[in-house]
């Protein structure tokens, strides 16, 4: 649970409970598992304090101008995330939830669904048939459920009884409190929002809507949450009308029974040809409504045109950047406002974030498709740099320290379709199959969480078996080293191995701490087991099984009560653990790797990040733009963040600069000492006019550092700022 979360009604913050359940583990244990035995949700627990948010341009007089924000009891709210995790491990262990339901459920996404319509589009064209798209609105659809329908439906699915009570106490005498105008509510219907509970309960109630679609094999549904997507395709277009009027009418027989409503007005279809353009368009209606045709279909955030070029959803992404980059804008200008790496943070978090989103599904190597992206990106790193607009976008990444967006896509793209849609990728000269990497899926219910606590270790203290473990990767290869030591100190056995080298140094430290386990699964004397890895103990004493030696560990110490687990400091002379130091480091020279792991995400990332930064170095070394830039800085680097109005105009030639101003704008490109040509080597290096700056500002041997000496010493920076100012007063006065 998040800790920074506002408190609800109570006003008990997350961490202060916290605290409470670190100080008595099992008065909290105790009390939430007699709640879940007894069924009884407590009604101080149920009470949400609301907050009322004004929507953007809407009139304030209305009650529907403003989106409410419910902050729930955390005490509920933990009592909550317990039953939440208990109900979802039963519907999806018993199959009740349908594939075809992509929100709120663990491994599932809106790509999931985008890319199933994307599929189903790509799949009728092949066929030569032509495809529609329905997106149907709900109104108000979490809030108009009928809790007596929630039960109805759970006793259906034959959820566990405790749990069916426990909810239907959960979902009674529930309250909505509004102190600041002294507001106190009792409300009767529709999922709680702000719970845990609300989404799985909604899904519940969808899933009798894509059960009862299956029968229909013309068309196929899908759900994200409360969106519905109706998929058919068909030799011809007006087909649809009657083809899919039985399917629709099924969905308003499903509304009408749960109380929900569609509609109409915010419901649309989009028809999608396989050769020539739709000239005869379906008539359909839904509630007695005609359902609106349109061109571009926006789904799950994502526009889909007919040709699927993406061109329009790229245009609108351009649209909300530029709006964004506006605002921005007010913040820092040229000269004054925000810092760059502030900017670039910006651009990194937020910005490259929200054009990047959908791209496993629309993007490919296609031309145009990658210099829109690069249009779109150009936008923030003009602002980061603040440079002219006339520099090139490649300098631009050179200077912003940002690859080109389209390479950050791609790899999106590999990861999406090497986790999601388990296809073999190509990272370089590697290939890759889903069946290599690393996957854990932890199917243990969730009452069976198990977490093993550690302490901070002193070695010689005790009489006990004392293990210490180790990682360690050197020169890209990686080993584990353990040795034990007997209960007077004398060294009783050691053990090493090579494992993969794309292993990390954490997976090391933990496939360490489980070889000393396993080897001493046996042993029934106590033994103490010191390792270096404080984020592995921490995993350790954590409900989370991130990766399957993690799990692997954690069974054996449910097993054997005759396991500790300590921490101790690295490199700081401790006997045991430089042995198992010197072990591990000792087991990365052998030639035979012992022990092959699954490809671990993370190197999987590595590669990634390696393949980008080599494409990067390829394009940069054979553009032709920006070769003064190259000059200067032959090698992309993502540290690299340079956002002075000033030096920037010297590390592009834009800017004051006489051969500039020529270029561009049909001015004198000769500079004003009438000796050469007005460029940023005779500026900087020989024109008489800044002589004096020169002596003042620049180090005694100039003539013979270059640009990057310059720019690299802080004094003559103020000397070349200086250079500018005056080139670019001379600018305002021609």
């Amino acid at each position: 649970m998040d800790l920074s979360k506002a408190p609800g009604p109570d006003g008990l913050c997350a961490d202060i409970i916290f605290e409470y359940f670190n100080i008595n583990k099992k008065f909290f244990t105790a009390l939430m598992n007699q709640c879940i035995n007894t069924a009884t949700f407590p009604d101080s627990w149920k009470w949400a304090s609301v907050a009322l948010i004004p929507k953007e341009g809407k009139d304030l007089s209305c009650s529907s101008s403003y989106r409410p924000i419910c902050l729930l009891s955390t005490w509920g709210k933990i009592l909550d995330k317990i039953l939440s995790r208990r109900l979802v491990f039963e519907l999806e262990r018993d199959g009740k939830l349908h594939g075809n339901q992509f929100g709120f459920r663990n491994g599932r996404s809106t790509l999931n669904a985008l890319q199933g319509l994307k599929d189903f589009i790509c799949e009728s064209k092949i066929k030569k048939l032509v495809s529609i798209a329905i997106s149907l609105d709900m109104s108000n659809a979490f809030n108009s459920v009928e809790w007596r329908d929630v039960i109805s439906a759970l006793r259906e699915d034959e959820v566990s009884e405790y749990l069916i009570l426990s909810i239907q106490d959960f979902l009674n005498n529930r309250k909505i409190v509004v102190n600041n105008l002294g507001i106190n509510y009792n409300y009767g219907k529709g999922v709680p929002q702000g719970s845990c509970l609300g989404p799985i309960l909604w899904l519940v109630i969808a899933d009798r809507l894509l059960r009862a679609m299956d029968k229909y094999k013309n068309c196929v549904v899908t759900m994200f949450a409360d969106d519905i997507l109706i998929m058919a395709s068909d030799s011809a277009s007006y087909r649809f009308t009657n083809s899919l009027e039985a399917p629709i009418r099924e969905i308003e027989i499903w509304a009408n029974r749960f109380n929900l409503k569609i509609n109409p007005d915010k419901s649309k279809y989009m028809v999608f040809p396989f050769h020539r353009r739709i000239s005869h368009f379906p008539r359909l209606k839904i509630c007695n409504r005609s359902i609106k045709n349109v061109k571009e279909l926006k789904y799950l955030g994502c526009l889909f045109d007919e040709r699927l070029t993406w061109m329009t959803h790229l245009g609108h992404i351009k649209d909300r950047v530029s709006a964004l980059q506006h605002k921005i804008g007010r913040l820092s200008r040229a000269t004054w406002g925000a810092n760059c790496l502030v900017l670039k943070e910006i651009y990194l978090r937020a910005v490259e974030k929200f054009v990047l989103y959908g791209s496993p599904i629309w993007y490919s190597e296609n031309v145009k498709l990658r210099n829109k992206l690069l249009q779109i990106q150009r936008i923030s790193l003009l602002n980061i740099c603040k440079t002219y607009k006339t520099v090139s976008t490649d300098a631009l990444h050179i200077l912003s320290g940002c690859p080109p967006i389209h390479l950050v896509a791609r790899n999106e793209r590999l990861l999406f379709d090497l986790y999601v849609k388990h296809c073999q990728i190509k990272i370089g000269d590697i290939n890759i199959n889903f069946e290599e990497v690393s996957h854990f899926i932890n199917i243990e219910p969730p009452w069976r969480a198990f977490s093993f606590p550690w302490e901070y270790g002193n070695p010689d203290v005790g009489t006990v078996v004392k293990i210490f473990t180790d990682g360690s990767k050197t020169n890209n290869k990686v080993g584990i080293g353990i040795v034990c030591f007997g209960v007077n100190g004398e060294q009783k056995w050691s053990y090493s191995e090579r494992i993969s080298d794309a292993a990390s140094v954490f997976i090391a430290e933990a496939l360490a701490i489980f070889r000393a386990l396993e080897m001493c699964s046996d042993v029934e004397e106590e033994i103490h087991i010191f390792s270096d890895s404080r984020s592995v103990l921490m995993v350790i004493d954590s409900l989370q099984d991130i990766h399957y030696i993690i799990f692997k560990i954690k069974n054996i110490l449910k097993q054997s009560k005759n396991f500790k687990l300590f921490w101790i400091k690295a490199h700081v002379g401790t006997h045991g653990n430089e042995v198992a130091d010197y072990l591990a480091k000792k087991a990365t020279e052998k030639e035979i790797i012992d022990h092959i792991i699954p490809l671990p995400r993370s190197w999987i990332r590595l590669k990634l990040k390696e393949s980008l930064i080599e494409n990067w170095q390829s394009s940069w070394n054979s553009s032709r733009n920006a070769r003064f830039l190259f000059g200067i800085f032959s090698d992309v680097s993502f540290n690299r963040c340079l956002g002075d109005f000033y030096l920037n105009q010297i590390l592009t030639t834009h800017g004051a600069f006489p051969i500039h101003q020529g270029k561009f704008f049909g001015k004198e490109s000769l500079c004003r000492c009438g000796l050469d040509e007005g460029t940023v080597s005779h500026c900087v290096y020989g024109c008489p006019r800044f002589h004096a700056i020169r002596e003042r500002y620049f180090p005694r041997n100039f003539s013979v550092l270059g640009f990057i000496d310059l720019i690299s010493d802080r004094k003559a920076c103020v000397g070349l700022k200086e250079f500018v100012a005056i080139l670019l007063r001379d600018c305002l006065e021609d």
